[in-house]
């Protein structure tokens, strides 16, 4: 149960009920994730002309639990953290699909997890790059 402070300043009495169905709409997104066991990965995505780099946040997460695979121009991060509650363990699995398009190089493809920052760098076909046109 929450609790809110009473602001006397404030003379609207419905003034609480978008925070309080806030919270409730947070707690029941966290609620129905928990309950199917899976949670989506935070990344952060940066382009250059060179390469894709993909920085997902693993804290926690061995380099064991972890798989990275790229198909179909769908870049696929999996890992499995072990939660210690007082009570018992438990596993959560964490997910992210990221589509990348058709100009990445797969072969090249590389991946490390440091620190709990899983970087994905994914450099572009030679093809695809960019190419600088001179005008005459």
């Amino acid at each position: 149960m929450t609790l809110f402070k009473y602001d006397s300043s404030n003379q609207d009495p419905f003034a609480g009920i978008d925070a309080l169905l806030e919270q409730f709409g947070r707690g029941f997104r966290n609620t129905f994730s928990e309950t199917l066991g899976t949670r989506q990965i935070p990344v952060n995505l940066y382009a250059t002309e060179d390469a894709y780099e993909v920085r997902a946040e693993l804290p926690g997460v061995r380099k064991a639990d972890v798989s990275v695979e790229i198909e179909n121009a769908v870049l696929e991060i999996k890992a499995k953290r072990q939660l210690d509650d007082e009570n018992a363990k438990s596993e959560v699995a964490l997910v992210r699909r990221i589509t990348v398009g058709d100009d990445v190089d797969t072969e090249q493809v590389k991946a490390r997890l440091e620190d709990g920052i899983l970087s994905v760098h994914l450099p572009k076909r030679e093809a695809r790059k960019p190419k600088a046109i001179k005008v005459a």
